[in-house]
């Protein structure tokens, strides 16, 4: 009995011990498919009535680092909670009927995992202008309505230190 006892005691510390990398942020490059709105210097324009379309949100590790993966993802208008999603491709659809014109803020929020890392939480943030039909929308009428981007993204830390 003792033996098991001593036997346990001695595993303990490699059970408690981390990796020295755990606390390091993911580093990941992430870009959304959209559709549904026309993008004119980094804000995105879209005809009340219309739907606004994210398709899918991916994540690719940065070179030299390992696999990542997307987990939960909040989508938020103008601050206001519009839903989460934890199947893949993490999309979502924003019905315009009815919104003023205007200007309006997207918030994503999704958890990032990547192997030897810290879980982070990745926040993207989309301008969105709502206008009443398409001779509103800057430019000279060739943009196109879908596209991907690769939006800057602020991650940070999913739980917070405990010391």
């Amino acid at each position: 009995m003792k033996k098991i006892l001593y036997a346990l005691l001695l595993a303990l510390p490699f059970a408690l011990s981390s990796c020295s990398n755990d606390d390091e942020l993911p580093e990941v490059k992430i870009s959304v498919d959209y559709s549904g709105a026309t993008e004119v210097d980094g804000v995105y324009y879209v005809v009340e009535g219309e739907e606004l379309n994210i398709d899918a949100i991916k994540v690719t590790p940065k070179s030299g680092y390992k696999a990542a993966n997307l987990g939960a993802t909040s989508y938020y208008w103008n601050y206001q909670f519009l839903g989460t999603t934890i199947v893949e491709p993490f999309g979502i659809t924003v019905d315009t009927e009815g919104m003023e014109p205007g200007d309006y803020i997207m918030q994503i929020r999704s958890t990032v995992y990547q192997v030897d890392r810290a879980a982070g939480i990745a926040y993207i943030v989309l301008p969105v202008k709502i206008v009443d039909d398409d001779d509103d929308i800057p430019g000279n009428g060739d943009e196109p309505e879908e596209g991907t981007i690769n939006p800057d993204s602020d991650i940070r830390a999913a739980v917070a230190p405990t010391d």
